[in-house]
């Protein structure tokens, strides 16, 4: 490639390949030392090409704790779309840093070149779940995810992957009935969605409900994925554990 000049969409492929391999963690460090080094080029081909791949290099970074150096180097470009953004909130979620990305998420509405997109909000309520699984201002969490929710209604943002990170933030709250209510309204919804109410009700502690729940997904057609046998089967051991009627059991088992 001498005598071809690149463009943006040559130095957005190897960082995507960087981003990939990095989070198979092989050879993790490595690859993040050749996603910087290829990005560090980037800015020689002037600012388009700078900003598009910008965009790709906050996952890979993100991945491997770098959170802090994407952050500070939001200064560094003219503008920041809301895939940026996106890209570095889901960072600091994963990296267990959800109250920083609920900051950036409430930056985004003075600084981001467009509002928030489906994605960007499936991972403010996603910081706010995780947040409220730690047990820390439990209400407090829960009452910011439903405002972001809200939010996302307002601006027409809602998709079966919103809707189903609020089922599961109403049921690892303990609030079912209101976690029921937003399932029931969904428009669309995937096998995410329903593994997210079952866990719900086992969670806490009403398993014939997550096992009525299992039949009604069969009835709609949905087919079950490894973790919604788990919750069945979770719901299935704990009724058997407290002694439920032997006839309830064998009813149990053969779903």
């Amino acid at each position: 490639m001498s005598s071809t000049i690149p463009n943006a969409r040559t130095f957005v492929a190897p960082l995507t390949a960087c981003t990939s391999l990095a989070a198979r963690a092989v050879g993790s460090c490595n690859w993040l030392k050749r996603g910087k080094s290829i990005h560090s080029r980037v800015r020689r081909h002037g600012p388009a090409a700078f900003c598009q791949a910008w965009h790709t290099y906050p996952p890979a970074c993100s991945g491997r704790k770098c959170c802090r150096s994407s952050c500070l180097s939001l200064d560094k470009m003219s503008s920041c779309s809301v895939v940026f953004w996106t890209a570095l909130m889901q960072g600091y979620v994963d990296n267990g840093k959800s109250e920083v990305a609920l900051k950036l998420f409430e930056g985004m509405a003075e600084e981001a070149e467009a509002p928030p997109a489906a994605r960007t909000f499936v991972t403010a309520i996603t910081a706010c779940t995780a947040l409220a699984a730690e047990q820390k201002c439990l209400n407090h969490w829960l009452e910011k995810g439903k405002r972001i929710h809200l939010q996302a209604v307002r601006n027409r943002c809602w998709d079966v992957y919103v809707e189903t990170v609020v089922v599961n933030l109403l049921a690892k709250c303990g609030s079912m009935a209101e976690a029921q209510e937003v399932f029931d309204k969904m428009v669309k919804r995937n096998v995410v969605s329903w593994t997210c109410l079952i866990q719900g009700y086992v969670d806490n502690g009403k398993n014939k409900r997550a096992l009525e729940v299992v039949c009604e997904m069969d009835l709609n057609g949905v087919t079950m994925n490894s973790a919604t046998f788990v919750a069945a089967l979770t719901a299935c051991g704990s009724l058997m554990a407290a002694g439920e009627r032997k006839a309830e059991q064998e009813q149990w088992i053969s779903l």
